[in-house]
């Protein structure tokens, strides 16, 4: 929710082995809140995945995820 744009923000689960990045490339305001274009990174029982996706919060605070 309060990532900048650019910043990445890292999470590691020890429970899970698993580990992953976020980071946001471009937020803009849109008339029911924000929309982002964020880049992810995901390690799971050695298994690593990467995506670029979209996501639009309205300002009831749901998030919407596209593809």
């Amino acid at each position: 929710n309060n990532a900048e744009n650019g910043v990445i923000t890292s999470w590691y689960s020890k429970k899970r082995m698993s580990a992953g990045q976020v980071r946001v490339i471009v937020s803009w305001p849109k008339s029911d809140g924000v929309c982002r274009v964020y880049q992810s990174y995901i390690k799971v029982n050695g298994t690593e995945r990467h995506m670029t996706n979209r996501a639009c919060k309205r300002l009831d605070n749901d998030w919407t995820f596209l593809k």
